[in-house]
């Protein structure tokens, strides 16, 4: 049987927590019976696979696994979610990584046809998930991707189906 979870969602991709506020909703958490954190990453891990899209305050990976086991000493498992389709200005606003976008114009999502855009994202995943630590839940998000599909890249396929 599988244990429930009930996640609190903490958002880094603003300026980054300090370690004792995170600490303290660690505490708090615990305390209030949640089990385990979904943790949105975004720009706040220095990733090997894109070194330049980390922000300044980005943790190491060395620094991840030290939050990590931080939350676990509070009987929370940290469940990272990476963005996957929308929210990707951090990557796609970079002119380096504009060919992965599915409208030139937009600089929130990612062009969900490209190989090459599906490939830079599973590295990304990995770069999280080495980074954390062995974990059994990844979110991949892949909400508000309000322009999938408007693009004129897309158009005349769309229209074909």
């Amino acid at each position: 049987m599988h244990e429930k979870i009930l996640a609190y969602h903490i958002d880094l991709k603003h300026p980054m927590w300090t370690a004792a506020y995170l600490e303290q909703t660690a505490r708090l958490l615990d305390e209030l019976g949640y089990n385990a954190v979904l943790l949105e990453v975004e720009d706040k891990l220095q990733f090997s696979a894109a070194p330049e899209i980390a922000d300044v305050d980005a943790l190491s990976p060395a620094e991840a696994a030290e939050l990590a086991a931080m939350f676990a000493g509070h009987h929370l498992q940290v469940i990272p979610l990476v963005q996957t389709l929308g929210h990707a200005e951090y990557v796609l606003s970079k002119a380096a990584y504009a060919h992965l976008r599915e409208d030139p114009q937009v600089v929130s999502q990612y062009d969900p046809v490209s190989l090459e855009a599906r490939q830079f994202i599973l590295q990304l995943v990995d770069d999280v998930i080495a980074a954390f630590g062995p974990t059994t839940h990844v979110h991949l998000g892949g909400d508000e991707a309000y322009h999938l599909g408007q693009s004129p890249k897309h158009a005349a396929r769309l229209k074909a189906r």
